[in-house]
This record gives structure tokens, C-alpha cells and sequence, in this order.
């Protein structure tokens, strides 16, 4: 089972001591979908949220394609899972560490 730990600073994640820079939303979308774990997220929640400060047309393929490079990005394929018709789950097994890293010695 991978390990993640997300810097919300230094807007980095580290999968099993590999470590990956991801943009502001790619950030707010892996997080906001980690502390919902327990749960299945919506498109539509996602827009409320993840996109709140963006408009997005009706029929926007956007969250797929933030999805799909941020599981490309993450290297771990079944952390983030498409729940069909209903929208995006974070595997509740994965240790997640959410916050800022203390900067290195």
C-alpha cells in the first residue's frame, strides 16, 4: 500500500518517497478528494469546490483531464477511482499526511 504526503506549501506530494510537483488545482483536487475518502465525490461537488473560483462550461470534460494527469502524476493508478455515473473516490486504505513539510535539515 503506497504512502502519500502532501505539501500544501510547496505544492508537492510524495508517493512512497517519490516526489511529484503539481499545480494549485491539481493540489485542491488531490486533497479535497483525500479528506473525503470516506465517500464518493461528484462532479458537481467538485465544481462547487476544486472550481469554485472558475467558471466551467456545461459538458467540460476539465475535472477528467485534472483527474487523469494527476493519477499520470501520482504514478499509483488505483489511488483515485471512477465511481460511473456518480463521480471520484480516494482509496480509504491509503495513509494519507496532509500539510506542510517541515523543511529539510
Amino acid at each position: 500500500m503506497p504512502r502519500v504526503v502532501v505539501d500544501d506549501v510547496g505544492r508537492t506530494v510524495t508517493v512512497d518517497g517519490r516526489r511529484t510537483r503539481l499545480t494549485r488545482r491539481e493540489l485542491h483536487l488531490l486533497t479535497h478528494l483525500a479528506r473525503a475518502a470516506d465517500r464518493v465525490v461528484s462532479r458537481a461537488e467538485l465544481l462547487e469546490t476544486v472550481w469554485a473560483d472558475h467558471a466551467v462550461a456545461p459538458g467540460s470534460r476539465t475535472i477528467d483531464v485534472h483527474v487523469r494527469r494527476l493519477r499520470s502524476k501520482l504514478g499509483v493508478d488505483h489511488l483515485i477511482t471512477t465511481v460511473r455515473g456518480l463521480g471520484y473516490r480516494f482509496d480509504p486504505q491509503v495513509p494519507v499526511v496532509l500539510g506542510e513539510l517541515d523543511a529539510p535539515s
